[in-house]
């Protein structure tokens, strides 16, 4: 990401889309961190924080995204991890189960 001026809604979701792309790399969940974020997006750890909260805020908005678009490996990090992000009640029980077999499919 250049720094370009994008308007708010555009740096938030092109932020987002830097997280998860980094968050679903191996071992990427446990080593998602502002920096990291803001390295991958092109951006100041500022901008991250401004745009996805603090870490716990993050770290929820990138698993409800990863819900939402069925992203696997981010959710099952999250339940190796036991970091209660994929358990809580807006985790579908058959996403839980895809996720836990799509590491059988490797």
């Amino acid at each position: 990401m250049s720094n370009k001026r994008f308007k708010p809604t555009i740096r938030r979701e092109l932020i987002l889309r830097a997280a998860i792309e980094s968050a679903r790399q191996p071992g990427g969940w446990s080593l998602i961190t502002r920096q990291v974020i803001a390295n991958a997006a092109g951006c100041s750890e500022g901008l991250v924080s401004r745009y996805l909260g603090d870490m716990k805020d993050a770290r929820r908005v990138i698993m409800k995204a990863a819900i939402r678009d069925e992203i696997t490996e981010i959710i099952y990090q999250s339940l190796v991890a036991h970091d209660g992000y994929a358990v809580k009640k807006w985790l579908p029980e058959p996403l839980k189960q895809k996720a836990l077999r799509s590491v059988m499919d490797l």
